[in-house]
């Protein structure tokens, strides 16, 4: 069950990354890094 809660939270960060990362020119930016870091911690955790 651990994998499962921890995709649970790593969308939920996601979508918090997506909504609440600063406004400007660098948003874009701000939301790929934070969503592809807690991708990427999520795929080497759950290894």
């Amino acid at each position: 069950w651990s994998i499962l809660v921890g995709l649970v939270v790593i969308v939920a960060l996601s979508v918090g990354a997506w909504f609440l990362s600063p406004k400007g020119e660098n948003q874009t930016i701000w939301r790929s890094t934070l969503i592809l870091s807690f991708a990427s911690c999520y795929i080497m955790w759950g290894m």
